[in-house]
């Protein structure tokens, strides 16, 4: 969306850690000054939806309408508003309407992942998963939950879905490097999949990739313990107790750090229990 020069001077001139109250008074000045300009219109309607005040967006939207009949920017906003008030099928229709347009990259990009929002709420998974891919290969700068957002589609198919969806976060991965989420999700694929091993390399990446082995270490017993393999978790529970017990006392002392404490030892005795 373009912003007149004014409002853009008028927003720059705020404070960083203004609300979004100030934002909205903001723009009303702007608009003051210049009622019949759109973009400034359609920018408060979009501050009015960020703060969830759909009526008011829906005032400004219409208005703008009126102004510029059904331009692109206008259609997508609506796109927006329907979404918020969970009228999907109409939120989509709109979109398509803004994607059958000559779109800049960015705007089409930001088209395309409305549009998969659109379809997932909608619990058409096959074409939302159709959608996701599209999003992923048009983006220059994809991110990861885009991938999740598609893997858990794809794992819902049984478990050819669950491998489609191991190896679009693999896709992922190669694309973006180790990042957590999608290790962590493609670890919990593979142990649902019955490939323990696989997993449990997923989660070794990430601890040799971090300067504190405690959690993954953790995580790794518990994984092998779920699996049955009871020996191999407890030498992997007992790593991350002497892991933990090195952390500085202030460190130990923090709610995570004593969680993760009664999860490490309550492990190990009902190991030594069994």
């Amino acid at each position: 969306m373009i912003v007149t020069s004014l409002l853009t001077l008028l927003l720059c001139a705020c404070p960083l850690h203004e609300g979004e109250h100030e934002q909205i008074e903001t723009a009303t000045v702007a608009l003051e000054q210049a009622p019949q300009s759109v973009s400034l219109r359609l920018t408060r309607a979009e501050l009015y939806l960020l703060h969830g005040d759909l009526d008011c967006c829906a005032s400004d939207l219409e208005i703008a309408t009126g102004l510029a009949g059904e331009s692109t920017a206008v259609v997508f906003l609506g796109a927006r508003l329907l979404f918020a008030r969970q009228q999907y099928k109409p939120a989509l229709l709109h979109i398509d309407e803004v994607l059958a347009a000559n779109l800049e990259p960015s705007s089409r990009c930001s088209a395309l992942h409305f549009r998969a929002d659109c379809l997932t709420a909608l619990h058409q998974t096959q074409a939302a998963i159709v959608a996701w891919t599209e999003l992923l290969l048009a983006h220059p700068q994809p991110q990861p939950d885009w991938y999740l957002q598609r893997a858990t589609l794809q794992a819902t198919l049984g478990e050819e879905g669950t491998a489609l969806a191991l190896a679009g976060l693999d896709q992922g991965l190669q694309r973006l490097g180790n990042a957590v989420p999608l290790l962590l999700r493609a670890a919990a694929l593979e142990e649902q999949l019955g490939l323990t091993d696989a997993a449990l390399a997923r989660l070794q990446i990430l601890a040799d990739h971090s300067e504190r082995k405690e959690t993954w270490l953790q995580r790794q017993g518990a994984l092998l313990q779920r699996a049955g393999r009871t020996a191999q978790a407890r030498d992997y529970f007992e790593q991350a107790l002497s892991a933990w017990q090195r952390l500085p006392a202030k460190k130990q002392g923090t709610f995570s750090m004593q969680r993760l404490y009664a999860e490490i030892t309550t492990s190990l005795e009902t190991l030594n229990d069994a």
